[in-house]
């Protein structure tokens, strides 16, 4: 969900946790290294029907560390197969830190383990995209009062499950041009840009002044970040995420958007 999330970071400590993402080696490097892939190849033999989880092998848990917080005991997946574009990406996999009831097999996400194991102060983590050069940054059990201003605006959750919300409604110069009535969206940093109907999409791309060619492309004469799709739900991805201080409430059920300093 991808664009890459850039995490850049210092301190990892107490109550204040920030975490920076480095490329290091992959499960089966490390696993070469110490002379174990074959072992793992005949007790995890591959099945293409299964391209993340096995039925009827126990699970694959190992210490994670991250920015320095140690996670005991994390379960996770393994692929032997991957889509093109992800073998093009530095990330060498995606950190899920949605809510339990979306991973497979009922296994605990990482930041479920982060609460569970007492090594956030707070049961919430937050998030700054960098719209320049400088790094982006993600924040585990604390909140950085100094890349906001003024109130937080506080956004229950519809759904325990991604973190979503419910929209009153999408407007252009006080004209509501799309959502009429209310919908409901997802908050995604996995997600590039912002998606929603294909319908109310095009209306917007049209006010923008979009022209579209004869493949259904649309052009402007500037970059934005709106994406159509054939579901009901929209998506506010990283183009939306970029604008605001975003924190994710685990302790409320809730997401937070604070104006940027």
């Amino acid at each position: 969900m991808k664009l890459i999330l850039a995490l850049c970071a210092l301190v990892a400590f107490a109550e204040c946790i920030r975490v920076p993402l480095i490329k290091g080696k992959t499960a089966r490097q490390r696993l070469q290294e110490k002379g174990l892939w074959e072992e793992y190849r005949m007790k995890y033999p591959y099945n293409p029907l299964v391209k993340f989880q096995q039925t009827g092998t126990e699970p694959m848990t190992n210490d994670a560390d991250v920015g320095g917080i140690s996670v005991q005991n994390q379960i996770f997946g393994l692929s032997k197969t991957e889509a093109p574009f992800m073998a093009i990406m530095k990330a060498d996999g995606i950190l899920g830190l949605a809510y339990k009831s979306l991973s497979s097999d009922g296994a605990t996400p990482i930041f479920d383990n982060m609460m569970s194991q007492n090594l956030v102060s707070q049961d919430l983590f937050s998030v700054y995209l960098s719209n320049g050069q400088q790094g982006s940054e993600v924040l585990f059990g604390e909140i950085d009062t100094s890349y906001y201003t003024g109130s937080i605006s506080w956004i229950p959750l519809s759904s325990e499950s991604y973190y979503q919300i419910t929209m009153d409604s999408v407007s252009i110069n006080g004209q509501t041009i799309a959502c009429s009535g209310g919908c409901q969206a997802i908050v995604d940093t996995g997600t590039s840009y912002i998606v929603g109907p294909s319908s109310e999409i095009s209306n917007i791309n049209s006010l923008l002044g979009a022209t579209v060619d004869q493949y259904g492309i649309y052009s402007y004469g500037c970059n934005v970040g709106f994406s159509g799709s054939g579901d009901s739900l929209w998506i506010l991805g990283d183009v939306f995420i970029r604008n605001y201080y975003t924190i994710f409430n685990r302790q409320t059920n809730s997401v937070g958007l604070a104006q940027l300093a």
